[in-house]
């Protein structure tokens, strides 16, 4: 790592500008300020960017091979269930169910990052919005006209098309063909069971229908009926005032699904009575159909197109993003507290959601017994508000947590107004905010991390399945903390610098024994044969020999040949005292694309396991491994535990409070990336991290890759991953009550 990564800023003598003595970047420090950035970071930012670009190179990061289960880079998902269960009898297991549950209402947090807009997860409708308004002219004023108008509204206070305008219009609306997830889109708009939308789009497809064939809107019967003065109106033996519905009753054909998904289609077509001059306009299937998917992707972009990704709605029903993973936190994963990642300025508005939707759980919740002991549990079952668990907290990934645009030259960019150009650092900054999570509850042991779009859940199969790696992370942690206070306890007494030193414990055997099970490399390298003499009798570990059988596991770099005993003693000390990182990755299927767990070559003669994304591998070595057929086996990860705090000596009943991990540690000048980027016209570039790699490489955390089920990994990209859901197809069904459909 590079000695001075936080260089001390130089500061001129009216302290307005930033400048390293190292090289030329210069930076104001009151327009830093007025951005509410940390001058600090950006600095070393500046300093990054300058030398790579004076340098000339890429930060790509050469790919040696892909981790895999032959390997033993990747544990397989019967390895670790076999690990976990082992010959365990049904109390058994049963008893490490309720321990792992136990363990994690007591020593784990959440972190659950939700600052990301909604603006990409909408993208592809913005794109077809603008497309379909650059072939129709007008189109877009005719739609404002038709959402926003009030309701009831006159038909003659309306604007008129006439005959050739309509024809403009139609003929335009035939000429695209809108392709089957847009029509997926009308459908699923038309499918909601909650909500508003459903009913704007409704109307607003009716008004334009309308506008396009009779040139306004049609006097409906209501408004007849009451011209006339009279309470009803018949048509085909229908009653439109005065009885109700009963009338549907009689059509049992209206009352088939796809009938009430094509209603709509059916009530937007001009009403009976139209005189014959106003028929002008036949509106195709082709154009009702590009009409359809226009109308829902507004009206999607109207409603959330500002909004954060975690209040858009994912299911039929009207569930958001943050609504289901609340229940998700409270029914598969209590923790000890969970942590909202929300973006700059919203931090009251995300509290404003998370109390609204806790007062939905408490109606939704099949069993609202199992909401006993959470925030969001009824008032008889939390008499006692101060022995809550699984709080939510909002933390800001704030102003400070952002980087700046920067030239290609390695120069600030600026705008027009000659203020920094504010972008985000990336998700790797979220380690800032680490270290007050573990403030704010000096007794958590692990965080967890889920992504706030990877929706799970609550079943039974999914608890089972999330609890592999959660307690793969809780068993291989403990067997850590002995380890780490055996060798601590053990230099401690200065013997590591005695000639044949040996490390003599029946525990740490026992310890090697079980981690063997494991297998990959670790059984091949486990229990060096000096640890035992001719006659099969324990005597000790030879620091070498140890260092190897943990190297084997979490993939440290060798030690030098040249090393003494007590260097090498050193050097497991040192690494041992590494973080535990526990990802869960899952096997890629044809067509995936996207980084996930590899060896690299970090330049200096090492090779690091890592969790590497696409951008930080060149071309070649991105397709070669990330592409839809590559080498790399697995995919990014879908949750990580990740450790908090180290030798907390848990076997002992006197445990202390451990060593909070130091997280600025782990911004290794070697794991940043250098993103280009295009903005407003110009080729900029700015400094970026990834959570994931900064936390999964064996350069400065001890990390394992264990395989998980592709049922864990279920990520919401685009709205169209979401189309179609309901709290039945993603799992929710065993907890929540379904809300039935309405026509």
């Amino acid at each position: 790592m590079s000695s001075d990564r936080q260089k001390p800023l130089a500061r001129d003598a009216d302290s307005s500008v930033l400048e390293s003595a190292s090289q030329p970047v210069v930076l104001s420090l009151p327009l830093l300020e007025k951005e509410r950035l940390n001058a600090d970071r950006i600095h070393e930012h500046g300093r990054r960017i300058g030398q790579a670009v004076r340098e000339g190179r890429e930060t790509w990061i050469p790919i040696v091979s892909a981790c895999t289960s032959n390997n033993g880079g990747i544990i397989p998902w019967k390895t670790a269930v076999r690990f976990l269960e082992g010959e365990k009898s049904q109390s058994e297991r049963s008893f490490d169910t309720s321990l792992l549950e136990w363990w994690t209402s007591h020593y784990v947090l959440a972190c659950i990052p939700a600052a990301g807009a909604a603006s990409r997860y909408l993208a592809q409708l913005h794109r077809f919005a603008t497309e379909v308004e650059s072939q129709v002219a007008g189109l877009s004023d005719l739609f404002e006209t038709a959402a926003t108008m009030p309701k009831p509204t006159p038909a003659a206070t309306l604007p008129a098309l006439n005959p050739r305008e309509r024809s403009v219009f139609v003929s335009g609306l035939e000429g695209l063909a809108p392709s089957a997830d847009f029509l997926r889109l009308a459908e699923h708009v038309r499918s909601l069971r909650a909500g508003e939308i459903r009913e704007i789009y409704r109307s607003t497809i009716g008004a334009l229908v309308s506008f396009l064939t009779v040139g306004q809107l049609p006097e409906t019967k209501v408004e007849k009926a009451l011209k006339s003065g009279t309470a009803s109106d018949s048509h085909d033996g229908e009653s439109f005032i005065g009885q109700g519905d009963a009338w549907k009753l009689r059509r049992p054909w209206r009352r088939t699904m796809r009938a009430l998904r094509s209603q709509s289609m059916h009530e937007s077509m001009p009403a009976a009575g139209v005189g014959p001059r106003m028929v002008a306009s036949h509106l195709s299937v082709a154009a009702h159909q590009t009409l359809d998917a226009y109308v829902a992707a507004k009206l999607t972009l109207r409603s959330y197109g500002g909004a954060p990704k975690a209040f858009v709605p994912t299911t039929e029903e009207g569930d958001t993003f943050l609504g289901l993973k609340l229940i998700e936190q409270a029914t598969l994963l209590p923790c000890l507290g969970n942590f909202l990642i929300a973006p700059a300025d919203m931090q009251e508005r995300f509290e404003a959601e998370i109390a609204r939707e806790g007062e939905r759980l408490r109606d939704l919740y099949v069993n609202p017994f199992e909401l006993a002991g959470s925030p969001f549990g009824p008032r008889y079952l939390n008499e006692e508000e101060r022995h809550k668990r699984g709080v939510w907290n909002v933390v800001e990934q704030g102003r400070d947590l952002c980087t700046i645009r920067f030239l290609p030259s390695g120069e600030p960019f600026t705008n027009e107004d000659g203020s920094y150009s504010v972008v985000s650092a990336g998700h790797g900054e979220l380690l800032h905010l680490f270290r007050g999570m573990a403030e704010a509850f000096p007794q958590a042991e692990c965080i967890h991390v889920r992504n706030i779009d990877n929706i799970i859940g609550t079943t039974g199969e999914r608890c089972e399945e999330l609890s592999v790696p959660a307690d793969m992370f809780r068993i291989v942690r403990d067997c850590l903390e002995f380890v780490r206070a055996v060798v601590d306890d053990f230099l401690s007494t200065g013997r590591h610098v005695e000639k044949d030193a040996r490390l003599v414990s029946t525990n740490l055997l026992e310890i090697v024994d079980y981690l063997v099970t494991l297998g990959g490399a670790l059984s091949r390298a486990a229990r060096p044969e000096e640890a035992i003499d001719a006659s099969g009798r324990f005597v000790g570990f030879r620091p070498r020999g140890l260092h190897t059988m943990f190297r084997s596991l979490f993939h440290w770099p060798e030690v030098a040949a040249t090393a003494s005993d007590a260097e090498v003693w050193l050097e497991l000390q040192k690494r041992l005292a590494f973080p535990l990182s526990v990802f869960g990755v899952v096997r890629k299927e044809t067509g995936d694309v996207g980084g996930g767990p590899v060896f690299v070559d970090m330049g200096d003669g090492t090779q690091v396991k890592i969790c590497l994304e696409m951008p930080h591998a060149s071309p070649s070595d991105s397709a070669e491994f990330f592409g839809p057929r590559g080498r790399a086996t697995h995919f990014n990860p879908v949750l990580v535990f990740f450790e908090l705090r180290t030798h907390k000596r848990s076997f002992e009943g006197n445990q202390g409070p451990g060593r909070a991990v130091d997280f600025g540690q782990l911004f290794d000048d070697r794991f940043w990336l250098l993103s280009k980027k295009e903005h407003q016209g110009t080729a900029v570039c700015y400094h970026e991290t990834v959570l994931y790699e900064l936390i999964g490489n064996s350069a400065t955390t001890n990390l394992l890759f264990v395989e998980v089920p592709r049922t864990l990994f279920v990520p919401h990209k685009t709205v169209f991953d979401s189309m179609g859901q309901d709290r039945r197809s993603y799992g929710f069904h065993e907890t929540l009550k379904d809300l039935e459909r309405t026509p």
